[in-house]
């Protein structure tokens, strides 16, 4: 008799206990989706323009998601509307598959936002959870060809209905943890790393792979492996996850060498 419960989909399920904070939850489910499903960039966000939770993104270009963020206004509406049919479609499924390509593609989300960052396809969940506003997860995908398989939606499928119960769970921890915060707590102790290093965690919390950070750097893979391995023993974490949540949570306060 087979596990009840699929190994990777009881790994993510493990993670809505074992993640700190809703930031470290968001890094870990990333991580995993990257493993699980595959994705080249990624946006976490709300569904509804009247949500003022900010967008949790993944190898997204700083000023690509400013640009974003500027022209909201103006692709709200394309959004909603492939968010709603998402949701017909049982709350998962590949652009594509809600809106026919031309018609897609004269979109202003899509020529201005999507073709911008290079993407050529990507699959949509919608996250929903009792008493939460809805939140929608875009994967992008870049390369030419690069169509989701059968599996992966199947994986995604699965997985959108816990990474909804997780975010719910995150999100309520931190309205208690906010209300009863000290008014002013102390800030965390500042670790010193050199230069390079303080370049390559930038690099490292947004996402990005040790090939790709020696690339940005004019280095080798190599020599980012022994820096990355140094980050985490200065910051006293085991892994890339546990690494991102700390940044994310503000308890690494990163000040930059001076000499």
């Amino acid at each position: 008799m087979g596990p009840l419960v699929h190994p990777q989909l009881a790994e993510l399920l493990d993670l809505s206990v074992q993640s700190r904070s809703e930031a470290a939850y968001r890094a870990a489910t990333a991580e995993w989706l990257d493993r699980a499903v595959g994705f080249d960039s990624l946006y976490l966000g709300p569904a509804l323009p009247e949500t003022s939770k900010d967008p949790f993104v993944v190898r997204v270009d700083e000023a690509a998601m400013s640009r974003c963020e500027a022209q909201a206004d103006l692709h709200w509406n394309d959004r909603i509307r492939l968010n709603r049919g998402v949701a017909r479609r049982g709350g998962v499924a590949v652009d594509v598959d809600v809106l026919p390509p031309r018609e897609r593609d004269r979109m202003f989300f899509y020529r201005e936002v999507v073709a911008g960052l290079g993407i050529r396809v990507f699959a949509a969940g919608i996250l929903e959870a009792p008493g939460r506003p809805p939140q929608c997860i875009y994967l992008g995908r870049t390369s030419r060809g690069a169509q989701f398989k059968g599996g992966e939606m199947a994986m995604l499928r699965a997985a959108v209905p816990i990474l909804a119960m997780g975010h719910a769970l995150h999100d309520r921890a931190a309205v208690a943890s906010a209300a009863s915060a000290p008014d002013k707590p102390h800030p965390p102790p500042a670790v010193r790393l050199t230069a390079r290093e303080d370049q390559i965690l930038i690099y490292l919390s947004k996402g990005l792979r040790n090939a790709e950070i020696a690339s940005a750097l004019g280095t080798s893979p190599a020599t980012v492996k022994n820096q990355v391995s140094a980050i985490l023993a200065k910051l006293d974490v085991s892994n890339r996850t546990e690494l991102a949540g700390r940044v994310a949570e503000g308890e690494v306060r990163l000040e930059r060498p001076t000499g």
